[in-house]
This record gives C-alpha cells, sequence and structure tokens, in this order.
C-alpha cells in the first residue's frame, strides 16, 4: 500500500509524474454543523460523528459524495459516503473533489494521516484536529487513470481483508461451540 500510494511501485502500463498538492487543492474541507445530540436511533440518514461507526438522523444537511473525517473522539477515523447525511460540528467533510479519484484519495488518507496526526493532533481533555492541519496536509497524486488503477487494487484488498475477517470470526464461533459440547460432555471424542 505505502509503495503504491508513494511512487516507488508502479502498476504496469503506467507512466507519468507524480504531483505534490495539499488537501485543500484537491477538494472542499468543512465541518459538519449539528450537535451530536441530534442524533436518533431511528433516523433515516447516517449522521457521522467522531465514533467508529455513525448514527442516524431524521434530516440530513448534505447530499454529496464525501469522505469524512473525525476531528476529536475517534481522532482521524474516516468514512466514505455518497448520499445524503448529517454531520456532527468537529467532523470534516471532504467534498467537491478536483482532479482526483475520490477511492485513491481515501486510500491515500487512510493510510497516511494518522501519521501526520500523530504528530500534529493537539491535546487536551480531548486530542482534535485542526482545521489547517488538513488543509494543509500532502497529497502525492499520479495521472488519474493510474489512481484508479492503485484504488481498485487497494479495494480489491480490502474487501478480501474483510472477507478473511468475516470467515475467521464464523471459525472462532463454531470452536467456541465445539468446545463447549466437548468440555462439557455433551459431544464425545471416539479413537480407534
Amino acid at each position: 500500500m505505502q509503495q503504491l500510494l508513494t511512487g516507488k511501485k508502479r502498476l504496469p502500463g503506467f507512466t507519468g509524474e507524480w504531483k505534490k498538492k495539499t488537501l485543500s487543492n484537491v477538494c472542499q474541507i468543512k465541518t459538519g454543523k449539528k450537535d451530536v445530540n441530534e442524533g436518533c436511533e431511528n433516523g433515516e440518514y447516517p449522521f457521522f460523528t467522531c465514533a467508529k461507526q455513525h448514527t442516524f438522523s431524521e434530516n440530513y444537511s448534505y447530499d454529496c459524495e464525501a469522505i469524512l473525517i473525525a476531528g476529536n473522539g475517534e481522532v482521524g477515523k474516516t468514512h466514505y459516503y455518497n448520499g445524503k447525511f448529517e454531520a456532527y460540528q468537529r467532523t470534516y467533510i471532504l467534498s467537491d473533489f478536483m482532479n482526483i479519484s475520490v477511492f485513491f484519495l481515501l486510500h491515500f488518507i487512510e493510510f497516511f494521516l494518522p501519521l501526520d496526526i500523530s504528530k500534529e493532533k493537539q491535546h487536551g481533555a480531548m486530542p482534535y484536529i485542526k482545521l489547517g492541519t488538513l488543509k494543509d496536509f500532502s497529497v502525492v497524486t499520479p495521472p488519474i487513470p493510474e489512481q484508479e488503477a492503485i484504488a481498485t487494487v487497494l479495494t480489491t484488498a480490502d474487501e478480501e481483508i474483510t472477507a478473511l475477517e468475516s470467515d475467521l470470526a464464523r471459525l472462532r464461533q463454531e470452536k467456541k461451540a465445539l468446545m463447549q459440547q466437548l468440555l462439557t460432555g455433551k459431544r464425545r471424542v471416539t479413537v480407534d
């Protein structure tokens, strides 16, 4: 991932110069406006806060393709969403992407932003990210076709990891059930 996202390793058939830009040069960056208490369990629209998982809202303020970044709480946690949603006031909304593949940018941010955050996050009662940190975040990009190819490779790898993690969780449950049966004598082992 690091080699593909930095150009140290190129996918076959791609050439061209990689360009360094700031995040504010490739998208709009704004913050949500809602208080976290405006979420509700039965809402129709995703409500992105600074937690690992989104909640819901009865209303929406945004209707766009976006990358959402937690500004405090789960600092730097990212989500991709395309559609109607709501956002907490400490959640950064990246949208209106210019000359960049959204999924390439998502992978780039997920890999490199935690490194920048660990250097620059502000500590107080709760760590947080400053808007300036995001605006000045450096993004190195190849031409768009290569960005899309890299994003496809990394997305496929993520999907495979998710499937393997699901299989692992299922096997752990089976092992737990089998152990319970074996250790209580409900199931006996036959030895030849």
